[in-house]
C-alpha cells in the first residue's frame, strides 16, 4: 500500500512535466572524439568547466577486449577533459586496457579505474592523477573483471570501488575501500 501511494505522490509532482519543458532544459554539447567502435563508461563534474570522461577505443587491429598477455588489439585507455569550451584528450601512462570509471577528492587527487590487458590481464589497475603525473596501483581481484564503479566519500579521502564479473562467474562481486 505505501508503494502505490509513494507512486501516486511521484506521479502528481511529475504531472506538471512535459516533453518539451525537460526537453529545453538539456542541450547538445559536441562528444569528446574517439574512433569508432568506442565506450564511454565513466564520467565526472568537478564543474562547469571542468569535466572528466573515461572510456576506451578500438585497438589497432579492431575491437577486442582480450586479456592474454601481450594482446595486441586490446582496447586503448582514452581520458578527456572538458574545459568549458572544447574536450581535451589526457595524457595517460602507455598501456592496453579499458577505463570504467573516475572520481575526484579535488582538482589535483583524480582517481580513474579500469582494467589491464597489458601490464597485469584482467586485473584492477588504478590510475591517480595528483596535478603533475599519473602513477598505477594493481588491485588484488579474484577473477577477470567486468564491470567497476567507483566513488568517493565527500570531505574524506576515501575511496569506494567495486568489481564485478562477467556471465557465467560463480565468484561475488567484490568491494574495495581505500582509507
Amino acid at each position: 500500500m505505501r508503494i502505490i501511494q509513494r507512486l501516486g505522490v511521484v506521479a502528481a509532482c511529475l504531472g506538471g512535466l512535459t516533453t518539451s519543458s525537460v526537453q529545453a532544459q538539456w542541450e547538445p554539447v559536441e562528444p569528446p572524439e574517439l574512433e569508432a567502435p568506442s565506450e564511454w563508461a565513466g564520467l565526472l563534474a568537478l564543474g562547469p568547466r571542468d569535466v572528466w570522461a573515461a572510456g576506451s577505443e578500438d585497438g589497432p587491429d579492431g575491437f577486442s577486449w582480450s586479456y592474454e598477455p601481450g594482446a595486441k588489439n586490446a582496447g586503448r585507455p582514452v581520458l578527456q577533459r572538458w574545459d568549458g569550451t572544447a574536450w581535451r584528450r589526457t595524457e595517460l601512462p602507455d598501456w592496453h586496457g579499458e577505463l570504467h570509471a573516475v572520481t575526484a577528492l579535488g582538482k589535483d587527487d583524480v582517481w580513474v579505474a579500469g582494467v589491464d590487458a597489458e601490464l597485469q590481464p584482467g586485473r584492477v589497475m588504478m590510475l591517480h592523477y595528483d596535478g603533475r603525473s599519473w602513477t598505477r596501483e594493481f588491485l588484488r581481484s579474484a577473477g577477470t573483471v567486468h564491470k567497476l564503479n567507483l566513488a568517493r566519500v565527500p570531505g574524506t579521502s576515501q575511496l569506494w570501488l567495486t568489481n564485478s564479473r562477467g556471465p557465467g562467474y560463480s565468484d561475488k562481486p567484490v568491494v574495495f575501500r581505500r582509507r
